[in-house]
């Protein structure tokens, strides 16, 4: 939607449907967007006319910036800052991932005076640990300036930029030598922020408006009951955080849920209904993607508590023990999934710089090496057994965008089954075995009723319901079922009951005010 400031209502933008992370051109007559994680690059006129697809299928909606070089900026597939013309042509990556800084992804990005540089936030493991960095354009390399997210360089010399808790600062920084030169300052409390892409929901034209949404910071989400219709109700009314990642025990009493705080992201455990809520993990900046051991005695997650790279972890439930390494993999381990038994797992690892995701199953104390399920030059990710153990569910980009397939999981040479026909992510069996669950990114829950003995067969999916707000991590998984198959466990994001933006005319004048050295 555009909305010229002389009026008193927006328009839609024809063409833009499932718009996101949209940008204007340097001389505000055009405005890029993206289409999904990853999608399509798109440009269309703010006067209106046909949109023109400049990427197709490997872009990230985690910023872009159209260049006075009449470059598209943004970040590629493969989460590094990529460029392209803005009227189409040949894409080239212009950021290197140095992985012994630990840097996983290069978003936000922002072309500095001059063109020889960009403002990138810099992702490590989570939200607490972004940085603000500079991107040089001649050697690709990017260098961390200082901890926060979403820089922004404005006209007057400085970069304003978020912290975890919704706080905006500024800090002075100069172009010539591409460092910053003084202390921050803080210039204004409780800004929106997007936990899981780093974006603060504030913006500052070049003449110095100063626009944002307020609303504290972030931990407004709440975790829902969603039923086979989509009616929603809390879990617990007065709990709010930030949840990426949630897992039902087998007899549904207890959640295991990732949160998002000051110190990284940690495990927590709720006691259900409406019990308590006790942390679990202590270590690393990073302890995500939970999943309960199938005795419901344990719980395995991805940390990085031991290096920048994350590997799989299994700690008691109720931390009467110490966590203990699951799975190590140089490549980096970054989900689990067990079968029923509990004897076997599969797990997924992403390989250095080409970040292609594979699939492997181990079973401790029988193999003595991890066996291939899935891998090759194309993204596999998302696994889960089939409650019999024969069968795993797994999302695979190799068509061309994301779809759910089911293999055998002692022979997944053997041929596979396609069980999305339009796009497909997050799978997830149903306890009895006869269903299997998934979603799209238009936020549908999609639900195929299949047989999954010594064959398998899948009847068409279909829709279950609709809730286009409900967190995702597509990548993963972000919902469960209950063992009765009859309701959902989900992340409301529709939590900020916040619906307006604060509009700063002459805001230079306050930024500067505020970030002048004081007298002596």
């Amino acid at each position: 939607w555009v909305r010229e400031l002389n009026a008193l209502a927006a328009r839609p933008l024809p063409g833009t449907s499932n718009a996101l992370a949209p940008f204007f051109s340097p001389d505000g007559q055009s405005v890029a967007f993206f289409t999904g994680a990853p999608g399509d690059l798109l440009v269309v006129p703010v006067a209106g006319g046909p949109a023109i697809t400049v990427v197709r299928d490997s872009a990230n909606p985690f910023g872009g910036d159209w260049g006075d070089d009449g470059k598209l900026y943004f970040d590629d597939q493969d989460s590094r800052i990529a460029r392209v013309p803005a009227t189409g042509g040949a894409v080239e990556v212009v950021s290197v991932l140095d992985s012994a800084q630990g840097q996983t992804e290069h978003d936000w990005p922002q072309l500095l005076p001059g063109g020889k540089a960009a403002l990138v936030q810099i992702w490590h493991s989570s939200f607490s640990d972004a940085e603000v960095g500079v991107l040089d354009l001649a050697t690709r390399h990017v260098t961390g300036l200082l901890q926060g997210t979403y820089g922004r360089y404005l006209s007057t010399g400085h970069i304003l930029y978020a912290t975890f808790n919704g706080a905006l600062l500024a800090v002075p920084f100069d172009l010539r030598s591409l460092t910053v030169t003084g202390a921050p300052a803080a210039i204004a409390d409780g800004v929106q922020l997007d936990p899981y892409s780093g974006a603060g929901q504030f913006d500052v034209s070049q003449s110095g408006t100063l626009l944002y949404m307020p609303g504290g910071g972030m931990g407004t989400e709440q975790v829902v009951w969603v039923d086979r219709a989509g009616r929603l109700t809390p879990v617990d009314s007065a709990w709010r955080g930030n949840f990426p990642n949630l897992d039902l025990s087998p007899d549904g009493t207890r959640l295991a849920v990732s949160m998002t705080s000051a110190d990284g992201e940690q495990i927590w455990v709720k006691q259900l209904p409406t019990g308590p809520l006790t942390r679990l993990t202590f270590g690393g900046s990073t302890n995500t993607r939970p999943v309960w051991t199938p005795d419901g005695r344990r719980i395995t997650f991805i940390s990085n508590r031991q290096s920048s790279r994350r590997n799989a972890w299994i700690q008691r439930f109720d931390g009467s023990a110490e966590a203990e390494s699951l799975m190590a993999d140089p490549k980096q381990v970054d989900e689990v999934a067990w079968t029923r038994d509990g004897r076997t797992f599969v797990y997924r690892v992403a390989s250095g710089g080409s970040r292609t995701r594979d699939l492997f199953t181990l079973t401790p104390g029988v193999d003595t090496a991890p066996r291939t399920l899935v891998a090759g030059a194309f993204d596999d990710f998302g696994a889960d057994v089939s409650p019999d153990g024969r069968w795993f569910a797994y999302v695979t980009n190799e068509s061309g965008r994301n779809e759910v397939y089911v293999r055998r999981l002692d022979d997944p040479g053997a041929g596979r089954t396609q069980v999305s026909v339009d796009g497909g992510e997050e799978p997830r069996w149903a306890k009895s075995g006869r269903e299997l669950f998934f979603r799209t990114r238009r936020g549908e829950m999609m639900v195929a009723e299949v047989v999954a003995g010594p064959t398998f067969a899948v009847r068409s999916p279909r829709v279950l319901f609709s809730l286009p707000n409900m967190a995702t991590d597509n990548l993963h998984r972000a919902y469960d079922v209950t063992p009765d198959d009859r309701r959902f466990v989900m992340v409301n994001r529709q939590g900020n009951e916040i619906g307006e933006l604060v509009l700063v005319l002459n805001w230079f004048q306050e930024l500067e005010a505020r970030t002048a050295p004081s007298a002596p």
